[in-house]
């Protein structure tokens, strides 16, 4: 990103080429999956679309409690869970699920925290993290339920072009 272009503009086009898998990773654990997910795969290409700027670790509950291969494994399949309402304190099911990626996800973990306040209504509120959407389209349909549930309003933060984020 700079001054004369803006190359997140390129996420959208480079999702559309067949069999490349695009990375765009919010912090180092998830660079770390994606650069262990590019040199292990023998099938198709990957592309790490990564920022200049300096990002924040965004804590991972499954990784902070011990389960590290499980929060590993989970954001190999290109889209997880990454903070529930109870991580700010609602005692509720989700209303509605903001989908982040790459630089995004801070935006979406401190949207969730404002809307977790009384004075913003105190809305439950999941945050997907979601760095790799052509590795999420390859997961099971329970997974993809699981992780986007049916019935729950839905919101995608990336700045750029939108193509694509409709579908989910």
């Amino acid at each position: 990103d700079g001054p004369t272009h803006q190359s997140i503009e390129h996420a959208a086009s480079l999702r559309l080429i067949p069999n490349l898998d695009v990375w765009r990773p919010c912090d180092t654990v998830e660079t770390l999956v994606a650069w262990t997910a590019a040199i292990e795969s023998n099938r198709r290409p990957s592309a790490l679309l990564l920022s200049r700027q300096n990002l924040p670790y965004a804590p991972k509950p499954r990784f902070e409690t011990g389960g590290v291969d499980a929060a590993l494994a989970d954001i190999g399949k290109g889209a997880y869970v990454l903070a529930e309402p109870g991580e700010v304190g609602l005692d509720a099911p989700p209303r509605a699920v903001i989908i982040a990626t790459g630089s995004e996800v801070a935006l979406a973990l401190n949207a969730q925290q404002q809307l977790a306040l009384p004075e913003h209504g105190r809305i439950p509120v999941r945050v997907v993290s979601m760095p790799s959407t052509t590795v999420f389209d390859r997961q099971s349909e329970p997974w993809k339920r699981a992780v986007l549930p049916p019935g729950v309003a839905r919101i995608a933060v990336e700045m750029g072009a939108t193509h694509g984020w409709w579908k989910y």
